[in-house]
């Protein structure tokens, strides 16, 4: 996700040789949030306390409906925002019955 070396000396560890999920947020840019902590959930030191295959790949489909969901929310505002600029100022939006004189 950073893409650095897991060398100590690059990859922030904790006293138990752990992942220090605090000093590595700040290094992976804009990778997003429930994605990272995905990953640092699969880092566990204790395997009994990381998620399964299927909880994986749930959060996975999850976290990638999400995103999908949000580009469509962006794109629909952008569109709104572009079309209600190119309207000029008081034209009226003709609608189903309504005819020009």
């Amino acid at each position: 996700i950073a893409r650095i070396q897991a060398d100590p000396d690059y990859l922030p560890r904790t006293e138990n040789f752990g992942l220090d999920y605090d000093a590595f947020q700040h290094m992976v840019g804009d990778c997003p949030p429930d994605f990272l902590q995905l990953a640092f959930n699969c880092c566990n030191m204790d395997p009994k306390l990381r998620p399964s295959f299927a909880d994986t790949v749930k959060t996975l489909e999850e976290i990638l409906n999400r995103l999908r969901n949000d580009d469509l929310e962006r794109e629909r505002k952008f569109l709104n925002l572009d079309n209600s600029e190119r309207k000029p100022k008081g034209s009226i939006e003709k609608g189903p019955g309504v005819k020009r004189l």
